[in-house]
């Protein structure tokens, strides 16, 4: 069975190899990219969640600071609601330290006006988000744009060369229905809400297009594992149960059938099954507890079912059984 053992391999380089001839640079949609030549931005890309889009400038910069204009749009599904975008100077892109602009409308009058903040921890344990003076990013306009349908926020920002690399800048952006006075609550806890958050080079437009890369693995990982686990796994067990003497009558035949199906089975539900644990580890907010459960039984027992297939091959010529 040395054959089987490449069938891991060759899944890989066929989910890799389509992700390498994907372009990492993402095209804005025609009316949105007119905005931004409209508003003399120099740069457009469009978001992977929420149906976002941004443009921006190219950054001035000096030994001290970055200075650049942004242009932010998605659509918003309900008439009230907050829409943010921001940036964070930590390690990476999230949502607890970012400084962001969040333009809110008003449900009840459809007033809308917007106001920077800060996003603490304290934020994360449910504590009131409140508007926050900060130098680094100015909220200069929100509103809505008929041609795109989008809500927009145009913003400043004025980095410091220290806390900010322009050339891998975390940027966040998020939307939300409940609002509070001034104060933007909650948001759900979606994946594409979840996935809201990408590293940006600014002067390449280019990105790290993790986001991306999670939503295009999330597919993988299921349609390997209803192959694997749902198919040709069971696919063997009813070969070896029903297909002993039909269509013709070979005992080498159903059970090298039987095995290929057992082996081919195990290996592609076993690369879905290492995918999906890359994508908990990634995402250690977003677990799906009770399908971790049953993916780890899955696995034992797929495992303890596959190993005699393998160890029991003399079985051909004792008896009758699996």
């Amino acid at each position: 069975m040395h054959h089987y053992s490449s069938i891991p391999f060759f899944i890989l380089t066929i989910i890799f190899s389509t992700l390498l001839t994907s372009s990492n640079s993402h095209r804005c949609s025609d009316k949105f990219q007119e905005l931004v030549n409209t508003r003399n931005l120099s740069n457009c890309q469009r978001l992977p969640t929420l149906g976002a889009e941004l443009g921006w400038s190219l950054p001035v910069s000096d030994k001290s600071h970055h200075v650049f204009r942004v242009l932010f749009g998605a659509p918003m599904e309900f008439d009230g609601g907050w829409l943010a975008w921001g940036v964070n100077p930590g390690q990476k892109p999230e949502m607890v330290g970012t400084r962001a602009v969040i333009g809110i409308k008003n449900p009840t009058n459809g007033s809308t006006y917007c106001r920077s903040y800060n996003v603490t921890y304290e934020t994360r344990i449910k504590c009131p988000l409140r508007p926050t003076n900060m130098e680094e990013i100015k909220c200069t306009k929100f509103e809505y744009e008929n041609t795109t349908e989008y809500h927009l926020i145009s913003a400043s920002l004025n980095l410091s060369a220290v806390d900010y690399n322009v050339s891998k800048l975390n940027i966040v952006w998020q939307s939300g229905l409940g609002v509070e006075e001034d104060r933007p609550l909650a948001h759900t806890a979606t994946l594409k809400n979840v996935d809201c958050v990408e590293t940006l080079n600014l002067f390449t437009a280019k990105s790290t297009d993790m986001a991306h890369l999670k939503a295009y693995l999330r597919q993988v990982h299921g349609v390997l594992n209803i192959i694997g686990w749902g198919t040709l796994l069971p696919i063997g067990a009813i070969i070896a149960r029903f297909f002993r003497k039909f269509p013709f009558q070979s005992e080498v035949w159903w059970f090298h059938t039987h095995v290929g199906c057992q082996f081919a089975g195990f290996a592609i539900g076993g690369v879905g099954w290492g995918i999906g644990l890359w994508l908990a580890h990634s995402s250690p907010r977003y677990i799906f507890l009770t399908h971790h459960v049953f993916a780890i039984f899955i696995f034992v027992f797929a495992a303890l079912q596959v190993t005699p297939s393998s160890l029991l091959h003399p079985y051909l010529h004792i008896g009758n059984k699996v």
